[in-house]
């Protein structure tokens, strides 16, 4: 049974049915495994495999806020999650197949998406690649683009944030940030590494070099 303090020196019962009534109100109150912006998929399309991303504002830094990703494939329908505060996420217990991945960052930002493709086992074996017997681990990096009109405020506050930067240093940080979204993650953080040198106090440039550092060795 439940009591409460009524006075500093007595106790009053709560009656039977007022108790079970909180039990079943509580009952009723949803909890979610996957709260919102946990950037991780609850349910998957029956395979081992995983899909991870990160989501990146214009300037580089690791996007925030609510960024909806959609796992999209022909043969098992849609998956969605916000990605989390880091704009991180993930697609675990995927099946073989062809996905594309679609981010939906607000009105400010066009649509990204970035299409993967998991080969099964057998046309690895085929195709003279070992088959890993675990699970494959496939990483992409989504830039987000400003719509048209909507970059003017947001490029001021990149601008301010570059304002105290050498440009030997911005220039070298601008390349890595070029290099990332061609996919040579190696030579974007060795320009990021090179701008830091010039200029130690580069808040931007080592917060990259930390991501891209863990895209390559997740």
């Amino acid at each position: 049974m439940l009591f409460f303090h009524s006075s500093p020196i007595r106790y009053q019962r709560v009656p039977e049915k007022l108790f079970l009534s909180f039990i079943i109100l509580l009952s009723l109150i949803p909890v979610s495994v996957y709260p919102q912006g946990s950037g991780r998929a609850s349910n998957g399309t029956g395979g081992n495999h995983v899909i991870q991303g990160y989501v990146f504002f214009p300037s580089g830094r690791r996007a925030e806020g609510s960024i909806q990703i959609k796992l999209q494939s022909y043969t098992a329908g849609e998956i969605t999650v916000l990605a989390d505060t880091s704009g991180s996420f993930t697609f675990t217990a995927l099946a073989p197949g062809s996905y594309t991945v679609v981010v939906s960052a607000g009105e400010g930002y066009e649509t990204a998406s970035e299409s993967v493709f998991i080969d099964n086992d057998a046309n690895l074996s085929r195709s003279g690649i070992p088959a890993p017997s675990a699970s494959r681990r496939y990483t992409v990096m989504i830039h987000l683009q400003p719509k048209i009109g909507a970059d003017r405020a947001r490029a001021s506050v990149l601008n301010a944030a570059l304002a105290e930067v050498p440009e030997a240093a911005r220039k070298r940080y601008e390349k890595g940030l070029e290099l990332a979204q061609s996919g040579d993650t190696l030579k974007a953080i060795d320009n990021l590494k090179a701008a830091v040198s010039l200029y130690p106090k580069f808040p931007l440039a080592l917060t990259q070099i930390r991501i891209y550092a863990n895209v390559i060795s997740p």
